[in-house]
């Protein structure tokens, strides 16, 4: 894969996590395109989880990156992500069922309906994350893996909070049932700006933090 074609990927994944540019810059350059391929595959099934409104369509992508990560292990591609981690050995040797777990993950978060408790919510992301962070485990030395998919989806939790509108406008809640019933408030209320709304965010935020 180019750089320039993995630099397409990056501008994309960098609009949605402007923050996460700047660790690559920590990373090795052997490691770099790695580290990138890896976050930008999971940008690319977690939009499909998250972002996509019509079920067929994300349905259909879905499928199709579970078709697509069953041949990683051997070496197989069709696009241009899981091509560079098919040439790393390492992620090759992760096998067949550790690469579907991601994408089992994304379906499951995808038919699930809104979470009871935060527990429940971080429960759900950490499930998708949890195999992510054992993807990563193949490129980075030493990583923590129960502690990377602890942070994950802490972050992930966080930034689907923060991008409240473009969270409702798809399939997801991104609060617990329990927080909007503590607030009074309903999901079609989270959508405009008001002292309730911000009330409910910044308990969440502080759940988050603890």
């Amino acid at each position: 894969m180019s750089a320039e074609a993995l630099s397409s990927f990056e501008a994309k994944w960098a609009l949605a996590h402007p923050e996460l540019p700047l660790a690559l810059r920590f990373a090795s350059l052997s490691q770099r395109p790695l580290i990138s391929a890896l976050a930008c595959l999971g940008h690319e099934i977690a939009h499909a989880a998250f972002r996509i409104d019509e079920p067929e369509v994300a349905s259909s992508k879905l499928h199709w990156w579970r078709e697509e990560l069953a041949g990683l292990p051997a070496g197989r591609s069709r696009h241009p992500l899981t091509g560079v981690l098919a040439g790393h050995a390492p992620a090759r040797t992760l096998g067949v069922e550790a690469w579907l777990a991601i994408v089992e993950a994304a379906m499951a978060l995808r038919e699930a309906g809104p979470a009871s408790t935060l527990d429940e919510l971080l429960a759900r992301y950490r499930h998708f994350d949890l195999p992510l962070a054992r993807a990563e485990a193949t490129i980075l030395d030493r990583i923590d893996v129960e502690a990377t998919a602890q942070a994950m989806s802490l972050s992930r939790a966080l930034h689907e909070a923060i991008r409240l509108r473009e969270a409702l406008a798809g399939s997801s809640l991104p609060l617990p049932l329990d927080l909007l019933a503590r607030h009074g408030l309903s999901r079609a209320e989270l959508g405009r700006a008001h002292a309730d709304r911000d009330a409910a965010l910044r308990d969440h935020f502080a759940a988050l933090a603890t």
